[in-house]
């Protein structure tokens, strides 16, 4: 199996849930603000559940501002 293929079969069949993740490299340890395990509790379990993106994208200081995110996966990351 070439690389494509090893990607494809990760993400496409052993990858199901964020408890599959067999690595900690996209993994943060900081908790996030209030407002925004606010706003994280306002999206869809499923959808949750299929995040595997790394750490939490939402600015924590830019007013305004306004996040593109090209192959998000799930959609969490999408605003």
């Amino acid at each position: 199996m070439n690389i494509q293929d090893n990607v494809k079969d990760y993400y496409g069949k052993v990858l199901t849930a964020t408890s599959d993740l067999q690595t900690s490299a996209c993994c943060t340890m900081a908790a996030p603000p209030d407002y925004i395990k606010t706003a994280l509790a306002n999206i869809h379990p499923e959808v949750s559940a299929r995040y595997y993106g790394c750490g939490l994208v939402a600015p924590l200081a830019l007013s305004g501002a306004r996040v593109l995110d090209l192959g998000s996966g799930s959609g969490q990351d999408a605003y």
